[in-house]
């Protein structure tokens, strides 16, 4: 059994953080998203004097058996030549990270190529990507499991370096599906509205993406246990991205997640 120890946040420094936004030199609420953020970080820190410090950005990489059926617009090579191309510096993100002095960090959770020990990435590699879970589960549980501890011995390593801020993103063809397919179980929500283009699908394309998802769902007659769910339709980079923010939020960091 995983524990992880998230305490409650503490209403008690409400008033005094509001007063302390307000009573900056300037109209009351006129910093906007600003004075919200500066409120949420003072909560999350337990603090009236938070700080960012040494923030990182970590991706984790994962390949999904289920690309193999087509439901993204790219093949499955797209995922490892994504982290080349990290490591080249040549993504938004690593070009944000870099205008900002932000550690960039990439997480090898399961993708299916192998990379030079030399590079700049970090292995936990659990399999080279996982099943399809059209026909058979995704991993093993035994696997999920692992994924999560080793997702959150991640951040306790990066968190050991003085830092405090965490980026989060994830990079994987085909995690969408495993997302939608994920997001109807856990949130009783049809899989039809949990569907989407993904990276660029077209309507018949979307179309296609549904039914093959569904025939995966409708074979699928376990309880709706979030780990059952994970180790049936999840990704590698999913359940290790888990773990990490469940990490991370019991170590009181301030989680900052890729929600595009």
């Amino acid at each position: 059994m995983i524990e992880f120890k998230i305490d409650s946040l503490s209403d008690n420094l409400n008033k005094e953080l509001q007063e302390k936004i307000d009573t900056k030199t300037k109209p009351i609420g006129s910093l906007g998203m600003l004075e919200k953020i500066a409120f949420q970080l003072g909560k999350i820190q337990n603090s009236l004097n938070p700080e960012i410090n040494n923030p990182n950005v970590v991706v984790f990489a994962g390949d999904h058996g289920i690309a193999d059926d087509g439901v993204s617009f790219y093949p499955k090579s797209v995922s490892y030549q994504m982290l080349y191309n990290y490591m080249e510096g040549g993504a938004a993100s690593t070009v944000f990270a870099k205008q900002h002095g932000i550690k960039f960090n990439v997480v090898d959770a399961g993708v299916d190529h192998d990379f030079d020990p030399s590079l700049p990435i970090i292995n936990r590699k659990l399999a080279y990507g996982t099943k399809n879970y059209r026909l058979e589960p995704a991993m093993t549980k035994e696997q999920c499991l692992e994924g999560i501890k080793r997702g959150a011995k991640v951040i306790e390593e990066i968190h050991q370096k003085s830092c405090n801020f965490i980026i989060f993103g994830e990079k994987g063809i085909g995690n969408t599906s495993s997302a939608s397919l994920i997001l109807s179980l856990l949130g009783d929500i049809s899989l039809e509205e949990c569907v989407g283009r993904g990276t660029g699908l077209d309507k018949e394309g979307v179309k296609s993406k549904f039914d093959l998802l569904n025939e995966g769902l409708l074979k699928y007659n376990k309880s709706n246990d979030p780990i059952d769910v994970l180790t049936h339709f999840g990704g590698f980079e999913i359940v290790m991205i888990v773990g990490a923010m469940l990490k991370a939020a019991e170590l009181k960091m301030t989680l900052l997640i890729d929600g595009s």
